[in-house]
């Protein structure tokens, strides 16, 4: 796909409409690593972590994403030409695929080898098997407006790309400060096209720590994986 212009105009113009309040959190600049590890792997995997003193911290879980984009595709196009500084709007919520589901709306924000999030909470929306993602698209947006109405005009230059979905471990070194997310299965829907695929046998294995603390990748004898995971669900639910 040819990179579209470079243009941060229209999510910075969102993001600065987007007002910390009660429900808004804001996650720090931090490093984040990724890793692709094949699945026959894994159990090795996991007692190299122990060797490394990180144990599991929380309980695993389903992480499901809405992920938009404007319509002349710019958060991917910044993310395949690989641009330093680049973005991505998400609705975010874990367990259950379906029925009334607790959403964030997320902005994941990169420079250069650190990123931070901002997230906003979107209370309960329901959404149900027949749903389109278009129309989850469009219940969150009806939300938004009702919490934040004065970024709506700009929500409308977005619609909804892709959804993912996958389990999630999470484990951590204490002295090291650094947090260790393991991702399999890999699911995947083009939300313009319904294509469908999978990501079954490698699992994305992710390191983050606080931008004050840089990761050693010596826990990981693999090597660092540049995709995301919006990008390679967009390429494998092409048509």
């Amino acid at each position: 796909m040819e990179a579209l212009p470079k243009n941060k105009t229209l999510f910075k113009k969102l993001l600065g409409l987007f007002k910390p309040q009660e429900k808004t959190t804001e996650m720090g600049y931090r490093f984040e690593k990724k890793f692709l590890v094949p699945i026959q792997e894994l159990p090795q995997f996991e007692m190299r972590l122990h060797q490394f003193f990180c144990r599991e911290i929380y309980k695993s879980r389903w992480i499901n994403n809405l992920y938009c984009d404007t319509y002349n595709h710019q958060h991917l196009n910044e993310n395949i030409e690989g641009y330093s500084d680049r973005k991505k709007l998400r609705f975010r919520w874990y367990g259950e695929t379906e029925g009334s589901l607790k959403i964030n709306a997320e902005f994941k924000i990169k420079h250069d080898d650190v990123n931070r999030k901002t997230s906003f909470d979107l209370g309960i929306i329901d959404y149900q098997k027949a749903d389109t993602p278009q129309v989850l698209f469009e219940k969150c947006l009806q939300s938004w407006q009702h919490l934040q109405p004065q970024s709506f005009a700009i929500l409308q230059q977005y619609q909804p790309t892709l959804i993912n979905r996958y389990h999630r471990r999470y484990f951590m070194n204490a002295e090291a400060q650094i947090r260790v997310t393991i991702d399999t299965p890999i699911h995947y829907q083009n939300a313009q096209n319904g294509i469908k695929a999978s990501q079954l046998d490698h699992a994305i294995v992710e390191l983050k720590s606080p931008s004050n603390h840089i990761i050693f990748t010596d826990i990981m004898p693999y090597q660092l994986d540049k995709s995301s995971k919006y990008v390679d669900g967009l390429q494998r639910c092409s048509q």
